[in-house]
């Protein structure tokens, strides 16, 4: 698959560029290039710099095309905002009956099945909760459910 697109890209780029397909595979293997090198090797025409672009574009194009700065806009897009919410609740410890319980003594955290089912109920009753992940890191425990 590789080896079909390289003989892809090795045929279009001699034909657009009036090269022998061993001379492409000559230059190539140069590569990666910085522009001057590019150049040489015979794949760029020519090259500009940031504030040569608007004249070297003008005389390529015949006519005048301004520029402009790209600007980043790091604000997240409007249609993220209202979606509803993910939920992550987070389950970390031996599974119990009863109630969640942390034993500081022998640094143990036991997960209650009714705390479990609480924190269930809670994110189930909550509208604007669209869905929920459930994460659960436990050694195991009682698989019973607390009614």
């Amino acid at each position: 698959m590789l080896a079909q697109q390289e003989a892809v890209f090795v045929r279009n780029l001699s034909l657009y560029r009036h090269m022998s397909e061993a001379r492409v595979r000559e230059e190539t293997r140069k590569g990666p290039f910085i522009a001057s090198e590019a150049r040489a090797a015979g794949f760029v025409d020519g090259y500009a710099f940031d504030d040569e672009l608007e004249h070297a574009t003008q005389e390529l194009a015949g006519l005048n095309i301004p520029y402009s700065k790209y600007e980043r806009d790091n604000r997240a897009p409007a249609t993220f905002a209202g979606g509803g919410k993910v939920a992550l609740l987070y389950l970390d410890g031996e599974i119990i009956d009863g109630r969640s319980q942390r034993i500081p003594l022998l640094d143990l955290r036991l997960v209650g099945s009714y705390s479990m089912v609480e924190a269930i109920d809670k994110l189930r009753d909550d509208n604007s909760v669209r869905a929920v992940v459930l994460r659960i890191e436990s050694p195991g425990g009682s698989s019973l459910r607390a009614i």
